[in-house]
Formats: structure tokens, sequence, C-alpha cells
């Protein structure tokens, strides 16, 4: 596949088969069979099939000006009549956008699209600002893709407002978002249909006016940026990101075989093997931590989605702490056998750990080399969560910081809670209407003064369920609010704690070939490719994360 990804792991490859092939430290049977392994096990996991984004739309709803804007050029034709009468795919180079014949086209280029719906990760449904999807047959098509448990966004094509029409424009927007649920409420008998799908407002027209006449305001105002931050985030809910890491994976093991094979030849085998397992626990700590990352914030979307409605409980920077003090508490607890290894596994070379760090008992004037300036006691730290945040001032992911930045895109702002429901507000219409009844056969009351009150008890009913639609709008755009701030806080402290893991162990690791090194002989060559191994392995560490 051509991709950013596929690009950037075959010039690691390259740069791997390189660095062996001309080290001077490896034989050329293991030269050769490195670059075996890099032809059958690492390039051929390229060729895994990408995620797939299926476009669908309304005739006139602008979906070919939204993919022209996602590419980033004119790839699909725009015209005032259906233009899409097949299946056509377009790289955007993390995933394909799949443009299909939309729900005006003719019964069987209709049914090639869905026939593309089983093999798509995500749905777009794009429709205009300016209506025209009002029809029942529509609003259907709608409940039915969302049946098939596939990510489902409505794509809102905001067709614009004069500037001194904004406020205006703002509320017809937030107006047909409730006209949208209501009808689908309908339609689908259900009364949290809003919980399927998501909206998200885009500006497609202005979009691609900022990548055509190279506009960056044009881009930013667009809104596009919400859309497919949306779509990675999905994404990378349902892991599809992962098949460019499994080639990745592949790579590195052929690095840490490399350095096993160096490692053994500078030291002993048995120092060797310690070391490779060391290194395996630290690769299992990072994906605990990445795990556990997701999983504590994740557990909180609920809690911050009420939290943004204002329905009490608790602030949104009380839940933050609390994901704060979870981690550092797993962190310190998965930390601790890691601790107890090095302890176990090393002394034999005069290294020793405890909480407070990583330390050499023995002459340190032969770590030298590896020792820092400032370390007089041949002692290396390992950081705790609250000490990395403030001495190095990385952001671990805080949620209170995040909450304003969703907010904004949900325009969602903490609302007085309507509790009655549908049910009571009709028992409460059906009461009042029960008390005019009464009047009237009293006698009491004549017939217009009946017919007024009527009246009064359907204006009364429609306020109520505008009110409900109303309700349940803002609880979608807190719900969306609420799982944007997570994913931004899932994706700060997994970066946080992999980079902290990374820095932190790879001066451990370097620390202990310090301290076996001084029962081996120096080895220019093996140490020149150890340092060159070591900045591949940095390479597919930043690529990693990239990738997340």
């Amino acid at each position: 596949m051509n991709s950013e990804y596929s690009r950037e792991v075959e010039k690691l490859s390259s740069a791997f088969s390189e660095t062996v092939s001309n080290s001077g430290a490896f034989t050329q049977e293991e030269v050769s069979s490195f670059n075996n392994e890099i032809s059958n096990h690492v390039l051929p996991l390229l060729n895994a099939p990408k995620p797939k984004i299926l476009v669908y739309g309304i005739y006139n709803g602008g979906k070919s000006t939204l993919i022209n804007a996602i590419i980033g050029r004119e790839v699909a034709s725009v015209a005032n009549r259906p233009e899409t009468h097949k299946i056509t795919p377009y790289d955007t180079g993390k995933y394909v956008l799949v443009d299909s014949p939309g729900i005006d086209a003719p019964k069987e280029d209709e049914q090639m699209a869905d026939d593309q719906i089983k093999k798509c990760h995500v749905i777009l449904f794009v429709v205009s600002s300016k209506g025209g999807f009002e029809s029942e047959k529509n609003y259907r098509k709608m409940w039915d893709l969302m049946q098939k448990d596939i990510p489902f966004i409505i794509v809102l094509n905001d067709r614009g407002a004069p500037s001194n029409e904004a406020e205006q424009h703002t509320l017809e927007l937030n107006g047909m978002k409730s006209k949208i649920i209501a009808n689908l409420m309908k339609v689908s008998g259900r009364n949290d249909v809003e919980r399927k799908y998501e909206v998200i407002t885009v500006n497609a027209l202005r979009a691609w006016r900022g990548v055509s006449e190279n506009k960056p305001g044009f881009t930013v105002n667009s809104r596009i940026s919400d859309l497919t931050s949306r779509i990675d985030q999905l994404l990378e809910s349902k892991e599809v990101l992962k098949m460019y890491l499994a080639p990745l994976s592949a790579l590195e093991g052929e690095i840490n075989r490399a350095e096993e094979l160096l490692t053994a030849r500078r030291v002993t085998a048995d120092f060797a093997r310690r070391r490779a397992t060391l290194q395996q626990k630290v690769s299992e700590l990072q994906s605990s931590m990445e795990n556990a990352a997701r999983y504590t914030a994740s557990r909180h979307t609920e809690e911050i989605y009420h939290s943004l409605l204002g329905e009490g409980g608790r602030k949104i920077e009380d839940i933050n702490e609390e994901i704060s003090h979870e981690l550092e508490e797993k962190y310190k607890i998965s930390v601790s056998p890691i601790l107890a290894y090095i302890q176990k596994s090393f002394n034999d070379i005069n290294v020793t750990a405890d909480e407070s760090g990583v330390k050499f008992t023995g002459n340190t004037e032969e770590l030298q080399p590896y020792s820092r300036k400032d370390d007089e006691s041949s002692n290396i730290p390992l950081p705790s969560y609250s000490d990395n945040n403030s001495s190095e001032g990385f952001d671990l992911g805080n949620i209170a910081k995040a909450a304003a930045t969703g907010a904004a895109l949900g325009s969602v702002v903490p609302i007085p809670i309507i509790s009655t429901t549908s049910g009571a507000l009709i028992a409460g219409g059906l009461e009042l209407g029960r008390q005019i009844i009464k009047q009237l056969l009293g006698g009491d009351k004549d017939r217009e003064e009946f017919e007024r009150r009527q009246r009064e008890v359907e204006a009364y009913n429609r306020m109520q369920a505008q009110l409900i639609e109303e309700d349940k709008r803002r609880r979608q755009d807190a719900s969306t609010a609420a799982n944007s701030i997570v994913n931004s806080a899932v994706k700060q402290l997994r970066a946080g704690y992999s980079e902290l893991i990374e820095r932190t162990f790879s001066n451990v690791i370097q620390f202990i070939d310090s301290a076996a090194a001084r029962n081996s002989a120096s080895n220019a060559a093996i140490d020149k490719t150890m340092n060159s191994l070591s900045g591949l392995k940095a390479n597919i560490h930043n690529l990693r994360q990239k990738i997340a």
C-alpha cells in the first residue's frame, strides 16, 4: 500500500539491512538471515488492506466537495446532478474513502453501495443544511444503516450564512439537529436513537476553498478537522490501525535479535538472555499502561457526560484527579516486579534496584561512558508519574483542560435538566384536559371557552415535546464532547507514560550494559552497531506514537 506509514516502515527496514550488512559485527550467514526475515516477514505485512470509510449521501448534499477537501485535491466530480454511478476508492494515506452512489441512485447502483457496507469501518452520511433530505425514505435508510453497528456519523454540510446572521444560523443548525432526532425517533420507535449516531457540522465548500486556494483560515473555520479527528479516534478504538504496527513489531523483533547477538559477544550468552528478558518486561509494561490509560479514562465517559450536562455529581477536575491517581498507582504497582527482576538478575555485575532507582555498587570509574555528570552516586532514579510531570513538564492529559475544547466542539454548557418523561408530559396534558371537560360538563363554561382551553392543552404539549427534543440534542452534544475529552486524555496519557517508560528504562538498560562492559574487551564495531540499532528502535517508537 502506498501510504505514509508503509513508506516509513520500508525506510526503517532498509536502514536495518544496511546497518547489519556494513557493521562487520555479524557473519555473512547472520546477515543473510536478517535480510530474509525482512523480505519474508516484514515487508509482506505492508500489503494488508487499509480501513475503509464509506461516504454515503443525498443528491446535492456536498458529498463530492467533502471528499475533495479531505483528500486535498479534486478527485471527485462536482455537479448539480447525481455523478457517482460506481464504487470509487480514494486513498488518503491512513485510510480509504469509498465514494458510493447515494440514495438518489438507480436501484442497482444503490445495491453496490449496500454491498460495501460490511467491508467498511465507518459510515459518513452527508446531508445539506439547506434541507432536501426530509423524506421518510431517507430517514429509514439512515436507521437501517445505524443498525449495522458500524460507527455512523451524519455530516451536516453547513452551507453557511452571512456573518451578521451567525447567531440565527446557529439556532437553525441546532433546530435541524433536533429535527433529525425527532424524525429518527419516529421511524425507529426508539427514544434513545440519538446514542446510535453522531452529528458533526462541516462547511465542505469552505474546507475545499481552504485547500484549493491555499487559505488556511478557511480550512480552520470549516471545522473539517473535527470530522477527520473523530474518524481517527474511531479507527483507533476499533484497533484497525494495528495493521501498521504488525510490520513494525516484526522489524523490532529482528533488531532485538541483532542486539542479543552483539551483547552475547560483548559479555556472555547468559547476560544476553537476562537483558532480553528485561526488555520484554519493559515492552509489556508499556502495553499494560497503554491499555490502562484507555480503560481508566473510558470508564469515566458517562460521568463526564453527566457533568457537562450539569446533572450533579463530581466536577470534571475531580474526575481528572481520580484518573491520574489510578494510573499513578497502576504504574507504581507495575514497575515493582521489574525492579525485583533487576535486583535478582543483575546482582552478579553489581547492579541493584529498589524504589529509589537502579544503582551500581562496584567501581564507578568503570562506568564513566554512561554516567551522568550530576550523578555522583552512580544511581539512575525511576521517576514517578508526578515527578515526571513536574520536572520534565510533559502533559499526561489534563481532562479539565480538554473539557474546554470538548465543550466548544459540541457547544455544550451546563443546562437545566428536563426531568419529566414523555409519558409524564402526556399524562399532564391529559389531566389538564380532564379538568376542562369536567368544567364543560358542569355547565360553567360555554363551548368557546372549552375550545380555547383545548388549544392551550395542545400548545402545552407541543412546547413540552420541543423541550424534550432540545434536551436530547443537548445530551447528544454532551455525549460527543465527553467522547472527545476522553479520547484526548487517553492519547496524552498513553503518549506520556510511553515516553516516561521509554526514557527511564532506556537509561536503565544502558546502565546495566555499562556495568557488564567491565567484564569484556572494548569492541568499537559492536558499540557502533549497537548505537545504530538503538537509533532505529527510537525511530520505531516515534512511528508507533504517530500511528497511535
